[in-house]
């Protein structure tokens, strides 16, 4: 039940692509954050632990294979993220990935260039717990619910297909019937399912 802080800058804003393993690798790591932390703090997990909490099984070989490959992607993934005077900075999500092979041992910290988004969280957050984004097996789904949450206070929010395919949940469906098919209606349903919210959304067509 840790909690996941993140600027809303980061989750409404910015263009990065994840892979469910990735989404909760991030998750896993930012729920680990604490108030007092500075950039290049390095944070321990196991991979055994991490799988645990997934329900996946590790003592697979192939799984503990697959989180050291999707933490080197997400070591030189680099995202663009706005800043809150209109401009636009790249950043990384991580600087040190370390491995103990001996016990499974994994040691990361956040880049710099991205520790205003996670470490300065006094205002303008999204906060609520990790084992929610967990519950969700599709990608969509976390992307979607991690939006959602970041407007949770407004109520609801009326947003373009094209500036949701590239900011809040991106995905390769332009056309509306493919992306409610395969996105929206599984992400819907997950999120009522297995969340602390209750979602529903509603297409408005515009003449033009």
């Amino acid at each position: 039940e840790l909690p996941v802080r993140k600027n809303n800058l980061l989750i409404q804003k910015a263009r990065y692509k994840l892979t469910a393993k990735q989404f909760d690798i991030i998750t896993y790591v930012v729920s680990m954050v604490k108030p007092q932390d500075l950039p290049g703090t390095m944070y321990s997990f196991s991979i055994k632990d991490f799988c645990m909490l997934l329900g996946i099984d590790h003592r697979n070989g192939w799984h503990y294979r697959a989180v050291k490959e999707e933490l080197q992607h997400l070591a030189d993934k680099s995202i663009w993220v706005p800043t809150e005077d209109g401009k636009e900075r790249l950043t990384r999500w991580f600087d040190d990935v370390i491995i103990d092979r001996g016990d499974g041992t994994i040691e990361v910290s956040f880049h710099k260039s991205i520790w205003h988004y996670i470490y300065e969280v006094r205002k303008q957050f999204t906060q609520y717990p990790a084992s929610h984004s967990y519950a969700l097996s599709s990608k969509y789904s976390k992307y979607i619910y991690d939006f959602l949450k970041s407007w949770q206070a407004q109520g609801s929010i009326t947003v373009s297909i094209e500036d949701f395919i590239k900011y809040d949940c991106p995905c390769p469906y332009t056309q509306y019937k493919n992306l409610r098919q395969k996105v929206l209606d599984v992400a819907v349903n997950e999120i009522n399912k297995l969340t602390d919210i209750s979602v529903s959304y509603e297409p408005i067509k515009i003449k033009s």
